[in-house]
């Protein structure tokens, strides 16, 4: 079986690096996770002054990257500490920067770029990595229509209660509910979700929430999605 690291890069130029946790390499977890896939998340948050030593002992044989473009200069270098300790490790790069500069990715020898959405792409390439077929150096896979259908971010394949933001003298973690938005803004980026909005169902929403205060003790959440207030009739329901 195909062995599966998923690393989430330091954001040295955060305040608090610790504020949020990685939702979306959480969400890709779960869903290998649950397709069968032996996977393993690598919180590298706070150790850019020890990347070396972290990572010297990783043997998996997919890595997946996930970066924004201020984590790009240290997900280069991870990736080139990968590259030199297992040359045979197939490093794929996705996320925003990835979406939005897929070239540059390219250039800079990263293996696989995935654009846009990851959970069916990356589960391809592993797929195919077993069956010793080719592998396109870019992947676009179609969005996930039913998002219900996609298992709650994998959040126990972290240390959680090491993050949170303070609100109201409590710690709040994080929870997104729908992916994308129908506006064309100018500072903003639709390279990883097209134009348009996908929610998941209030069964699903209200489920997570109860996840996040039964099972892990929060009483406080943020809503990151890029539009929560949009659909008034659906806000109010939750």
């Amino acid at each position: 079986m195909t062995k599966v690291g998923l690393i989430y890069p330091p954001s040295p130029f955060l305040i608090n690096q610790k504020a949020f946790p990685p939702l979306g390499i959480l969400y890709l977890s779960a869903y290998l996770r649950r397709e069968g896939v032996n996977v393993e998340v690598i919180d590298l948050t706070n150790k850019e002054n020890c990347l070396e030593e972290v990572l010297q002992n990783l043997n998996f044989s997919v890595v997946g990257l996930s970066s924004t473009t201020p984590q790009y200069p240290l997900v280069k270098k991870i990736k080139d500490i990968i590259k030199r300790n297992n040359p045979s490790t197939v490093i794929v790069i996705g996320g925003a920067h990835a979406s939005s500069n897929i070239q540059r990715c390219i250039d800079d020898a990263f293996d696989v770029v995935v654009v846009g959405e990851g959970e069916r792409a990356l589960l391809d390439i592993i797929h195919k990595h077993e069956r010793h077929e080719e592998i396109q150096k870019v992947i676009r896979f179609p969005y996930i229509e039913n998002l219900d259908s996609v298992p709650f971010p994998a959040r126990d394949m972290i240390k959680l209660h090491d993050y949170g933001y303070e609100v109201d003298g409590g710690k709040a973690t994080t929870i997104i509910t729908s992916r994308g938005c129908p506006y064309e803004c100018a500072f903003c980026s639709k390279d990883v979700w097209s134009r348009g909005v996908r929610f998941h169902g209030i069964e699903y929403v209200v489920e997570e929430i109860r996840l996040l205060s039964e099972k892990y003790g929060f009483r406080h959440l943020l809503f990151l999605d890029d539009l929560f207030t949009m659909n008034k009739k659906r806000l109010l329901a939750i």
